[in-house]
């Protein structure tokens, strides 16, 4: 405890009293630096069983018979698939009447992808987004909403797309893949239902007491008072979930192209359930840019209905290079004025 003090000279904090304050952050911060150091070796671990479990010289030789022409489109469907995420992202925000112009929108796609390479995949680029819009317009709470209600209506897409191509496809898939989309999408439709209602908020809220964190409960109440003007625009809404699933049914497309340039021998409805599944399993922050996961999941999933490992691993690591080469303009536009423009 803190002694009284009785003279100016003795106002200086104790250093005794403030050491575990101090020490406790610390701790922190080197527990948050080694974990995203260790990143970097489970990636390079799980490529290294993975290249163990394919042969290296087949793969090459995979990519090597690769059709040029298919290559070249997957790299433009790539720069396509940022443009498509600015835009998606544009609708949310017209839909509100914010004054945003696609053009910083699509610059901070770019950036966040480019940043988001080698970050934990998916949270390092939302981070990165709402940031850059937060900058750009000053409005922090109307930047978390926009990123938060699309990456809601992304996972709906994502697990929507599963269970669709599970009713289509004729691959013979396991059933527990289907009873994974059905409680993916009633986990999903609960936790955005929490996100809306009145009691769940007051319970955030009140886990946040004390005058010490006023400012934090009123940024809260004014992010839910932005999501609320988007239960309010059921167009926009319906709008935005179409393209969301539009979307999503692009980077199928993508991802069933660059097979056919490898000469995988898989139906679209095929990659329509194995796709979502990948992407969701390479938003578990426990990789480098999901390096590593998605090859993983790519060789298993794709091994339940007989694509060899070797083209399943080719696949995932030829879209996520061409996938890299469509972020590079985010890097030229974050060396030349930064992840966002001051604001307006």
């Amino acid at each position: 405890m803190t002694l009284p003090i009785a003279q100016p000279d003795l106002a200086e904090p104790d250093p005794a009293g403030s050491t575990p304050a101090r020490a406790t952050g610390g701790v922190k911060a080197l527990a948050r630096q080694a974990l995203r150091w260790l990143r970097i070796p489970v990636s390079l671990l799980m490529l290294a069983y993975l290249l163990h479990l394919v042969e290296p010289a087949q793969a090459l030789a995979v990519l090597a018979n690769a059709d040029p022409w298919l290559v070249l489109l997957v790299a433009l469907m790539a720069v396509g698939d940022r443009l498509l995420g600015a835009f998606r992202w544009y609708m949310l925000l017209r839909g509100k009447h914010v004054d945003v112009s696609f053009a910083p929108l699509a610059r901070l796609t770019f950036v966040s992808n480019f940043i988001g390479s080698f970050l934990p995949a998916g949270v390092g680029i939302e981070a990165v987004r709402v940031y850059g819009l937060s900058r750009h317009t000053a409005d922090l709470a109307l930047a978390l909403s926009s990123v938060i209600v699309e990456r809601v209506l992304a996972l709906g897409a994502l697990v929507v797309l599963v269970v669709l191509g599970l009713l289509l496809s004729e691959a013979g898939f396991p059933a527990w893949i289907g009873q994974f989309a059905w409680a993916a999408l009633a986990a999903l439709a609960l936790g955005s239902l929490a996100l809306m209602i009145g009691p769940t908020r007051r319970l955030s809220l009140s886990l946040l007491p004390g005058k010490l964190l006023a400012p934090v409960r009123a940024k809260i109440e004014e992010l839910y008072l932005r999501l609320d003007e988007y239960r309010h625009q059921p167009l926009m809404l319906i709008g935005a979930i179409a393209m969301a699933l539009f979307f999503q049914l692009f980077r199928v497309a993508t991802y069933a192209v660059a097979g056919a340039a490898i000469g995988i021998d898989a139906s679209f409805q095929t990659y329509m359930v194995v796709v979502p599944i990948v992407s969701l399993v390479m938003m578990v922050p426990i990789s480098l840019g999901g390096l590593g996961v998605g090859e993983a999941a790519f060789i298993s999933l794709l091994g339940l209905v007989g694509i060899p490992p070797e083209q399943s691993f080719t696949l995932s690591i030829m879209v996520l290079v061409l996938s890299l080469v469509g972020t590079l303009p985010g890097g030229w536009f974050y060396l030349r004025s930064g992840v966002a423009p001051g604001r307006r």
